[in-house]
């Protein structure tokens, strides 16, 4: 059962994310924000530091109902459509906030540490069913690189107004992701397949 505390927390930074969709980041401030939704201006402080922490908030509670809510549930290759789903259906949102003059980018951060924890999961499953041993390195190196890669594929694709179709975009960061997973599994199995380039 959700409790009223997270209800109020949400109701407070989906306000955050509306205004700075119908003003820019700017021009949002806390009382603003307070008065869109009838509320005292103090309320705002017993959940947020400010409105950069309400934009943190908001990002991590809706890239964990996408991500972390469904890693024992769905198939990886749905939660990466989901993930492109999300950027689509929010690109104006997020090209705000990363074209903002903003010191640490939240979205990137928090972005990038969702999809790591994704990751993370598919290259641990996958060497699993495939009896492969990947070392420590592998294990924390990997999901630090592709979630690179997928937070930086995706941000472009946004930036230009997503000329792809959310299926077209999912399809090709799986292919990369399958491709890449597959000349691991190969390499650590020795197969004569695996071809080292010069």
């Amino acid at each position: 059962m959700v409790n009223m505390s997270y209800i109020t927390k949400r109701k407070i930074a989906l306000s955050v994310k509306n205004l700075v969709l119908e003003t820019s980041i700017n021009k949002t401030n806390v009382t603003s924000v307070m008065q869109s939704i009838h509320m005292r201006r103090q309320t705002f402080y017993d959940f947020f530091l400010d409105k950069y922490d309400a934009i943190e908030w908001i990002f991590n509670d809706e890239l964990r109902e996408i991500i972390e809510d469904n890693l024992d549930y769905a198939k990886w290759t749905n939660i990466i459509h989901d993930l492109c789903q999300y950027f689509f259906d929010n690109q104006k949102f997020i090209n705000a906030i990363l074209n903002a003059n903003i010191q640490e980018n939240i979205v990137e951060e928090t972005i990038k540490k969702h999809t790591e924890q994704l990751i993370q999961v598919i290259v641990l499953n996958i060497s699993k069913e495939q009896n492969i041993t990947l070392d420590n390195t592998e294990i924390h190196f990997f999901p630090e690189v592709y979630s690179s890669v997928i937070l930086e594929q995706l941000k472009s694709w946004i930036a230009i107004n997503a000329n792809r179709s959310v299926d077209a975009e999912a399809r090709l960061l799986i292919l990369v992701l399958e491709d890449s997973i597959n000349g691991t599994i190969l390499r650590k199995k020795g197969s004569h397949d695996y071809i080292f380039f010069d």
